[in-house]
Protein backbone atom coordinates (compact mmCIF):
# COMPACT_ATOMS: atom_id res chain seq x y z
CA UNK A 1 0.00 0.00 0.00
CA UNK A 2 1.37 3.42 -0.92
CA UNK A 3 1.86 6.12 1.69
CA UNK A 4 -0.08 9.36 1.84
CA UNK A 5 1.78 12.67 2.35
CA UNK A 6 0.87 12.34 6.06
CA UNK A 7 2.30 8.86 6.41
CA UNK A 8 -0.96 6.89 6.59
CA UNK A 9 -2.25 4.36 4.04
CA UNK A 10 -4.04 5.58 0.95
CA UNK A 11 -7.68 4.60 0.55
CA UNK A 12 -7.47 4.75 -3.27
CA UNK A 13 -5.28 2.67 -5.60
CA UNK A 14 -2.11 4.67 -6.30
CA UNK A 15 -0.81 4.81 -9.85
CA UNK A 16 2.29 6.41 -11.38
CA UNK A 17 1.95 7.46 -15.03
CA UNK A 18 5.16 8.10 -16.98
CA UNK A 19 5.77 9.20 -20.55
CA UNK A 20 6.51 12.12 -22.83
CA UNK A 21 2.98 13.38 -22.11
CA UNK A 22 0.91 11.91 -19.28
CA UNK A 23 -2.05 14.32 -19.19
CA UNK A 24 -4.74 12.30 -21.02
CA UNK A 25 -3.95 9.07 -19.18
CA UNK A 26 -3.83 10.93 -15.85
CA UNK A 27 -7.29 12.37 -16.45
CA UNK A 28 -8.56 8.89 -17.32
CA UNK A 29 -7.04 7.49 -14.13
CA UNK A 30 -8.61 10.22 -12.00
CA UNK A 31 -12.03 9.42 -13.47
CA UNK A 32 -11.46 5.83 -12.34
CA UNK A 33 -10.81 7.03 -8.78
CA UNK A 34 -7.10 6.28 -8.66
CA UNK A 35 -4.61 8.30 -6.62
CA UNK A 36 -2.48 9.64 -9.48
CA UNK A 37 1.19 10.53 -9.62
CA UNK A 38 2.52 11.67 -12.98
CA UNK A 39 5.89 12.44 -14.51
CA UNK A 40 6.29 13.72 -18.04
CA UNK A 41 8.33 16.10 -20.16
CA UNK A 42 5.92 19.05 -19.90
CA UNK A 43 4.08 19.05 -16.54
CA UNK A 44 1.38 21.27 -18.07
CA UNK A 45 -1.23 23.11 -16.02
CA UNK A 46 -4.00 20.58 -16.58
CA UNK A 47 -1.71 17.67 -15.69
CA UNK A 48 -1.03 19.41 -12.39
CA UNK A 49 -4.78 19.62 -11.79
CA UNK A 50 -5.29 15.97 -12.75
CA UNK A 51 -2.59 14.42 -10.55
CA UNK A 52 -2.16 14.59 -6.78
CA UNK A 53 1.60 14.39 -7.29
CA UNK A 54 3.37 15.58 -10.44
CA UNK A 55 6.91 16.07 -11.62
CA UNK A 56 8.53 17.39 -14.77
CA UNK A 57 11.09 15.02 -16.26
CA UNK A 58 14.06 17.24 -16.96
CA UNK A 59 15.96 16.10 -20.05
CA UNK A 60 13.43 13.40 -20.98
CA UNK A 61 14.02 10.44 -21.04
CA UNK A 62 17.40 10.53 -19.25
CA UNK A 63 15.84 12.28 -16.26
CA UNK A 64 13.15 9.67 -15.56
CA UNK A 65 15.01 8.10 -12.64
CA UNK A 66 15.43 11.44 -10.87
CA UNK A 67 11.80 12.42 -11.46
CA UNK A 68 10.36 9.27 -9.87
CA UNK A 69 12.96 8.81 -7.12
CA UNK A 70 10.59 9.67 -4.25
CA UNK A 71 7.42 8.20 -5.71
CA UNK A 72 5.69 5.55 -3.58
CA UNK A 73 2.93 4.40 -5.94
CA UNK A 74 1.74 0.80 -5.93
CA UNK A 75 1.67 0.47 -9.73
CA UNK A 76 2.82 2.26 -12.86
CA UNK A 77 1.64 2.78 -16.43
CA UNK A 78 3.56 4.20 -19.38
CA UNK A 79 2.33 6.41 -22.20
CA UNK A 80 3.74 7.55 -25.52
CA UNK A 81 7.39 7.10 -26.51
CA UNK A 82 8.29 4.96 -23.48
CA UNK A 83 8.36 1.95 -25.80
CA UNK A 84 11.64 3.44 -27.07
CA UNK A 85 13.20 3.54 -23.61
CA UNK A 86 12.97 -0.01 -22.32
CA UNK A 87 16.07 0.45 -20.18
CA UNK A 88 13.93 2.53 -17.79
CA UNK A 89 11.37 -0.25 -17.23
CA UNK A 90 13.41 -2.09 -14.59
CA UNK A 91 13.87 0.93 -12.34
CA UNK A 92 10.24 1.95 -12.72
CA UNK A 93 9.16 -1.55 -11.67
CA UNK A 94 11.17 -1.52 -8.41
CA UNK A 95 8.52 -1.41 -5.69
CA UNK A 96 5.73 -0.97 -8.23
CA UNK A 97 3.68 -3.37 -10.32
CA UNK A 98 3.56 -2.67 -14.04
CA UNK A 99 0.04 -2.49 -15.44
CA UNK A 100 0.77 -3.24 -19.06
CA UNK A 101 3.25 -4.92 -21.35
CA UNK A 102 6.72 -5.73 -20.05
CA UNK A 103 9.89 -4.74 -21.88
CA UNK A 104 10.40 -8.16 -23.51
CA UNK A 105 6.89 -8.09 -25.01
CA UNK A 106 7.30 -4.50 -26.19
CA UNK A 107 10.58 -5.37 -27.85
CA UNK A 108 8.96 -8.24 -29.77
CA UNK A 109 5.86 -6.43 -30.96
CA UNK A 110 7.84 -3.33 -31.99
CA UNK A 111 10.29 -5.38 -34.07
CA UNK A 112 9.18 -5.09 -37.74
CA UNK A 113 10.55 -8.51 -38.61
CA UNK A 114 8.63 -10.28 -35.85
CA UNK A 115 5.47 -8.20 -36.28
CA UNK A 116 5.18 -8.31 -40.07
CA UNK A 117 6.38 -11.91 -40.27
CA UNK A 118 3.72 -13.02 -37.82
CA UNK A 119 0.98 -11.01 -39.53
CA UNK A 120 1.87 -12.32 -42.98
CA UNK A 121 1.96 -15.88 -41.67
CA UNK A 122 -1.54 -15.42 -40.25
CA UNK A 123 -2.89 -14.18 -43.58
CA UNK A 124 -3.10 -10.44 -42.90
CA UNK A 125 -2.14 -7.92 -45.58
CA UNK A 126 1.39 -6.62 -45.02
CA UNK A 127 3.07 -3.90 -47.05
CA UNK A 128 6.45 -4.76 -48.60
CA UNK A 129 9.35 -3.73 -46.39
CA UNK A 130 13.12 -4.22 -46.17
CA UNK A 131 16.10 -3.19 -44.08
CA UNK A 132 18.37 -1.85 -46.84
CA UNK A 133 18.01 0.59 -49.73
CA UNK A 134 19.04 -2.08 -52.22
CA UNK A 135 16.75 -1.98 -55.24
CA UNK A 136 14.54 0.80 -53.86
CA UNK A 137 13.20 3.45 -56.24
CA UNK A 138 13.99 7.03 -55.21
CA UNK A 139 10.69 8.50 -56.34
CA UNK A 140 8.98 8.70 -52.96
CA UNK A 141 7.01 5.45 -53.29
CA UNK A 142 8.85 4.07 -50.23
CA UNK A 143 9.17 5.51 -46.74
CA UNK A 144 12.20 5.59 -44.49
CA UNK A 145 11.19 4.76 -40.92
CA UNK A 146 13.21 4.83 -37.69
CA UNK A 147 12.67 1.74 -35.55
CA UNK A 148 12.64 3.91 -32.43
CA UNK A 149 10.19 6.69 -33.13
CA UNK A 150 6.84 7.93 -31.87
CA UNK A 151 4.01 9.86 -33.44
CA UNK A 152 5.48 9.54 -36.92
CA UNK A 153 8.47 11.73 -36.06
CA UNK A 154 11.31 11.52 -38.60
CA UNK A 155 9.34 9.34 -41.05
CA UNK A 156 9.79 10.56 -44.60
CA UNK A 157 9.70 9.52 -48.22
CA UNK A 158 12.83 7.79 -49.47
CA UNK A 159 14.31 10.12 -52.09
CA UNK A 160 17.93 9.05 -51.88
CA UNK A 161 20.47 9.25 -49.07
CA UNK A 162 21.50 12.85 -49.64
CA UNK A 163 18.20 14.33 -50.82
CA UNK A 164 17.39 17.80 -49.52
CA UNK A 165 13.98 16.63 -48.31
CA UNK A 166 15.49 13.90 -46.15
CA UNK A 167 18.02 16.26 -44.58
CA UNK A 168 15.46 19.03 -44.01
CA UNK A 169 12.96 16.73 -42.29
CA UNK A 170 15.53 14.97 -40.17
CA UNK A 171 15.05 11.61 -41.85
CA UNK A 172 18.75 11.21 -42.53
CA UNK A 173 19.93 12.18 -39.08
CA UNK A 174 17.20 10.26 -37.26
CA UNK A 175 18.78 6.94 -38.02
CA UNK A 176 22.56 7.19 -38.36
CA UNK A 177 22.88 3.48 -37.71
CA UNK A 178 21.47 1.31 -40.49
CA UNK A 179 20.10 -1.11 -37.88
CA UNK A 180 17.84 1.67 -36.55
CA UNK A 181 16.07 2.11 -39.89
CA UNK A 182 13.80 0.14 -42.16
CA UNK A 183 11.98 0.96 -45.39
CA UNK A 184 8.37 0.31 -46.25
CA UNK A 185 6.28 0.83 -49.35
CA UNK A 186 3.95 3.82 -49.04
CA UNK A 187 0.26 2.99 -49.22
CA UNK A 188 -2.23 5.82 -49.82
CA UNK A 189 -5.50 5.68 -47.95
CA UNK A 190 -7.13 6.62 -44.67
CA UNK A 191 -4.81 6.46 -41.67
CA UNK A 192 -6.51 4.73 -38.73
CA UNK A 193 -5.84 4.25 -35.05
CA UNK A 194 -7.44 1.03 -33.73
CA UNK A 195 -7.89 0.82 -29.95
CA UNK A 196 -7.94 -2.57 -28.20
CA UNK A 197 -7.78 -4.02 -24.73
CA UNK A 198 -6.26 -7.47 -24.22
CA UNK A 199 -5.77 -10.11 -21.53
CA UNK A 200 -2.78 -11.93 -23.09
CA UNK A 201 -5.02 -14.38 -24.93
CA UNK A 202 -7.87 -12.37 -26.38
CA UNK A 203 -8.72 -8.77 -27.25
CA UNK A 204 -11.72 -6.48 -27.61
CA UNK A 205 -11.89 -3.67 -30.18
CA UNK A 206 -12.88 -0.56 -28.21
CA UNK A 207 -13.11 1.88 -31.09
CA UNK A 208 -11.54 3.31 -34.23
CA UNK A 209 -10.23 6.81 -34.91
CA UNK A 210 -9.11 8.44 -38.12
CA UNK A 211 -5.80 10.27 -38.00
CA UNK A 212 -5.87 13.82 -39.34
CA UNK A 213 -3.67 14.51 -42.34
CA UNK A 214 -0.70 16.54 -41.14
CA UNK A 215 -0.42 18.57 -44.36
CA UNK A 216 -3.99 19.86 -43.97
CA UNK A 217 -3.60 21.02 -40.36
CA UNK A 218 0.03 21.84 -39.65
CA UNK A 219 3.39 22.81 -41.11
CA UNK A 220 4.96 19.85 -39.28
CA UNK A 221 6.28 16.77 -41.16
CA UNK A 222 3.92 14.99 -43.56
CA UNK A 223 3.76 11.81 -41.48
CA UNK A 224 3.86 13.22 -37.96
CA UNK A 225 0.84 12.69 -35.73
CA UNK A 226 -1.18 15.92 -35.42
CA UNK A 227 -4.53 14.63 -34.19
CA UNK A 228 -7.47 12.29 -34.65
CA UNK A 229 -11.20 12.10 -35.27
CA UNK A 230 -13.40 9.44 -33.78
CA UNK A 231 -14.93 7.12 -33.05
CA UNK A 232 -15.69 6.33 -36.70
CA UNK A 233 -17.71 3.53 -38.28
CA UNK A 234 -16.23 0.84 -40.50
CA UNK A 235 -17.90 -1.55 -42.89
CA UNK A 236 -18.84 -4.95 -41.46
CA UNK A 237 -16.11 -6.65 -43.48
CA UNK A 238 -13.32 -4.28 -42.38
CA UNK A 239 -14.59 -4.37 -38.80
CA UNK A 240 -14.33 -8.16 -38.82
CA UNK A 241 -10.72 -7.94 -40.05
CA UNK A 242 -9.86 -5.44 -37.31
CA UNK A 243 -11.38 -7.61 -34.60
CA UNK A 244 -9.50 -10.66 -35.89
CA UNK A 245 -6.31 -8.58 -36.00
CA UNK A 246 -6.64 -7.61 -32.34
CA UNK A 247 -7.36 -11.19 -31.31
CA UNK A 248 -4.31 -12.45 -33.19
CA UNK A 249 -1.94 -9.82 -31.80
CA UNK A 250 -3.08 -10.42 -28.23
CA UNK A 251 -2.46 -14.15 -28.44
CA UNK A 252 0.70 -14.01 -30.58
CA UNK A 253 2.51 -11.43 -28.42
CA UNK A 254 0.75 -12.01 -25.06
CA UNK A 255 -0.40 -8.39 -24.97
CA UNK A 256 -1.95 -7.13 -21.76
CA UNK A 257 -4.17 -4.08 -21.26
CA UNK A 258 -4.69 -1.23 -23.70
CA UNK A 259 -2.88 -1.20 -27.01
CA UNK A 260 -3.27 0.55 -30.35
CA UNK A 261 -2.63 -0.42 -33.95
CA UNK A 262 -1.85 2.13 -36.65
CA UNK A 263 -3.16 0.99 -40.03
CA UNK A 264 -4.06 2.23 -43.51
CA UNK A 265 -7.48 1.59 -45.07
CA UNK A 266 -8.03 1.71 -48.82
CA UNK A 267 -10.89 0.15 -50.81
CA UNK A 268 -11.98 -2.10 -47.92
CA UNK A 269 -8.44 -3.44 -47.53
CA UNK A 270 -6.45 -2.73 -44.37
CA UNK A 271 -2.70 -2.82 -43.78
CA UNK A 272 -1.35 -2.80 -40.18
CA UNK A 273 1.69 -0.53 -39.82
CA UNK A 274 2.73 -0.73 -36.17
CA UNK A 275 1.57 -1.65 -32.68
CA UNK A 276 1.66 0.82 -29.79
CA UNK A 277 1.46 -1.42 -26.69
CA UNK A 278 -0.02 1.24 -24.34
CA UNK A 279 -2.59 4.01 -23.92
CA UNK A 280 -2.47 5.89 -27.24
CA UNK A 281 -3.09 9.50 -28.27
CA UNK A 282 -6.47 8.80 -29.89
CA UNK A 283 -7.94 6.87 -26.95
CA UNK A 284 -9.15 9.95 -25.11
CA UNK A 285 -11.59 10.54 -27.98
CA UNK A 286 -13.31 7.25 -27.10
CA UNK A 287 -13.59 8.40 -23.51
CA UNK A 288 -15.21 11.67 -24.58
CA UNK A 289 -17.71 9.57 -26.52
CA UNK A 290 -18.92 7.70 -23.47
CA UNK A 291 -16.30 5.25 -22.18
CA UNK A 292 -15.57 7.17 -19.01
CA UNK A 293 -12.22 5.60 -18.04
CA UNK A 294 -10.10 3.39 -20.23
CA UNK A 295 -7.50 3.21 -17.44
CA UNK A 296 -10.05 1.32 -15.34
CA UNK A 297 -10.57 -1.11 -18.22
CA UNK A 298 -6.78 -1.33 -18.53
CA UNK A 299 -6.40 -2.16 -14.82
CA UNK A 300 -9.03 -4.91 -14.97
CA UNK A 301 -7.41 -6.51 -18.02
CA UNK A 302 -3.91 -6.42 -16.54
CA UNK A 303 -4.71 -7.58 -13.00
CA UNK A 304 -7.79 -9.77 -13.49
CA UNK A 305 -7.52 -10.70 -17.18
CA UNK A 306 -11.06 -9.30 -17.40
CA UNK A 307 -12.26 -7.76 -20.65
CA UNK A 308 -15.29 -5.47 -20.90
CA UNK A 309 -18.54 -7.18 -21.88
CA UNK A 310 -19.70 -4.46 -24.20
CA UNK A 311 -20.19 -4.62 -27.97
CA UNK A 312 -18.69 -1.91 -30.15
CA UNK A 313 -21.55 0.61 -30.07
CA UNK A 314 -22.51 3.01 -32.84
CA UNK A 315 -21.08 6.41 -31.86
CA UNK A 316 -23.70 8.99 -30.89
CA UNK A 317 -21.23 11.83 -31.43
CA UNK A 318 -17.83 12.44 -32.96
CA UNK A 319 -14.85 13.99 -31.19
CA UNK A 320 -11.66 15.41 -32.64
CA UNK A 321 -8.30 16.56 -31.34
CA UNK A 322 -5.52 18.60 -32.88
CA UNK A 323 -2.03 19.28 -31.55
CA UNK A 324 -1.14 22.92 -32.19
CA UNK A 325 2.57 23.27 -32.98
CA UNK A 326 4.64 26.42 -32.66
CA UNK A 327 5.71 27.97 -35.95
CA UNK A 328 8.16 30.28 -34.17
CA UNK A 329 9.79 30.50 -30.77
CA UNK A 330 7.46 32.19 -28.29
CA UNK A 331 6.68 32.74 -24.65
CA UNK A 332 3.17 31.86 -23.44
CA UNK A 333 1.25 35.02 -22.58
CA UNK A 334 -1.50 35.77 -20.07
CA UNK A 335 -3.90 36.34 -22.96
CA UNK A 336 -3.42 32.74 -24.10
CA UNK A 337 -4.07 31.43 -20.58
CA UNK A 338 -7.20 33.57 -20.21
CA UNK A 339 -8.57 32.25 -23.50
CA UNK A 340 -8.01 28.61 -22.56
CA UNK A 341 -9.73 29.16 -19.20
CA UNK A 342 -12.72 30.76 -20.94
CA UNK A 343 -13.02 27.98 -23.52
CA UNK A 344 -12.81 25.26 -20.90
CA UNK A 345 -15.32 26.88 -18.55
CA UNK A 346 -18.27 26.41 -20.90
CA UNK A 347 -17.99 22.66 -21.56
CA UNK A 348 -18.01 19.46 -19.52
CA UNK A 349 -15.02 18.14 -21.49
CA UNK A 350 -12.09 20.50 -22.11
CA UNK A 351 -11.76 22.35 -25.41
CA UNK A 352 -8.07 23.02 -24.77
CA UNK A 353 -5.65 20.62 -23.09
CA UNK A 354 -1.91 20.30 -22.48
CA UNK A 355 -1.85 23.94 -21.38
CA UNK A 356 1.62 25.37 -20.63
CA UNK A 357 2.17 27.80 -17.78
CA UNK A 358 2.43 31.54 -18.33
CA UNK A 359 5.99 32.41 -19.19
CA UNK A 360 6.81 28.99 -20.66
CA UNK A 361 8.99 29.07 -23.75
CA UNK A 362 7.95 26.99 -26.75
CA UNK A 363 10.57 26.40 -29.48
CA UNK A 364 9.45 26.14 -33.13
CA UNK A 365 8.15 22.72 -34.08
CA UNK A 366 7.18 21.82 -30.50
CA UNK A 367 3.57 21.42 -29.31
CA UNK A 368 1.91 24.44 -27.71
CA UNK A 369 -1.36 22.81 -26.67
CA UNK A 370 -4.09 20.43 -27.84
CA UNK A 371 -7.55 21.55 -28.96
CA UNK A 372 -10.53 19.18 -28.74
CA UNK A 373 -14.04 19.38 -30.18
CA UNK A 374 -17.27 17.40 -30.39
CA UNK A 375 -20.11 17.26 -32.90
CA UNK A 376 -23.03 15.20 -34.04
CA UNK A 377 -21.24 14.69 -37.35
CA UNK A 378 -17.69 14.53 -38.63
CA UNK A 379 -18.13 17.89 -40.34
CA UNK A 380 -19.33 19.59 -37.15
CA UNK A 381 -16.40 18.26 -35.11
CA UNK A 382 -13.84 19.35 -37.72
CA UNK A 383 -15.42 22.78 -38.14
CA UNK A 384 -15.26 23.35 -34.39
CA UNK A 385 -11.65 22.14 -34.36
CA UNK A 386 -10.74 24.67 -37.07
CA UNK A 387 -12.42 27.47 -35.10
CA UNK A 388 -10.48 26.56 -31.98
CA UNK A 389 -7.22 26.52 -33.90
CA UNK A 390 -7.93 30.03 -35.22
CA UNK A 391 -8.77 31.29 -31.72
CA UNK A 392 -5.57 29.83 -30.30
CA UNK A 393 -3.52 31.37 -33.12
CA UNK A 394 -5.05 34.78 -32.42
CA UNK A 395 -4.12 34.55 -28.74
CA UNK A 396 -0.59 33.52 -29.67
CA UNK A 397 -0.19 36.67 -31.76
CA UNK A 398 -0.02 38.46 -28.43
CA UNK A 399 2.63 36.08 -27.14
CA UNK A 400 6.13 37.39 -26.83
CA UNK A 401 8.32 36.15 -29.67
CA UNK A 402 11.87 35.20 -28.91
Amino acid sequence: MARSPHGGPLALPSLLIVGASARAAAQSARRAGFFVSAADAYCDCDLQRSAQHFKRIENYPQGIAAAIARDASDAWVYTGAMENHLDAFHQLSVGRKLWGNAAAIVQRVRDPQQLFGSLAGAGFDVLPWQTTVYGLPIDGRWLRKPRHSAGGAAIGRWLGEDSAANVTRGVKSAAKNAHDTYYQQFQPGVSLGLSFVANRQSAILLGVAEHLRAAEWSAIGDFQYVGSLGPILLSANVLKICQRLGQFLAAEFALSGLFGVDAVLQDQQIWPLEVNPRYTASMELLERGGQSSLLEIHRDACLRQQLPRIPLADPQSVSAKLIVYAERSLVISERFTQLTAKLNAIRVWPSVADIPEIGSTVPPGRPICTVLSDGETREQALQRLAELKIAIAASLDAAESI
